[in-house]
């Protein structure tokens, strides 16, 4: 499986378009937020996507 090039083009519309409409209000409260943020940067670390410590 692969992204097309049409595909790929429409990334910078998608990723802007779910920026607004999505991740900019999740409705989720400031500590529902700090939690989920520290599962997925555990989740991410583990997976190896940080290198540094400071990620």
């Amino acid at each position: 499986m692969a992204i097309t090039p049409a595909g790929r083009s429409l990334v910078p519309k998608a990723a802007s378009a779910l920026n607004a409409e999505v991740f900019s209000s999740p409705g989720f409260g400031a500590e529902d937020l700090a939690n989920l943020t520290g599962i997925l940067t555990r989740f991410r670390r583990q997976a190896g996507d940080f290198s540094g410590a400071g990620e």
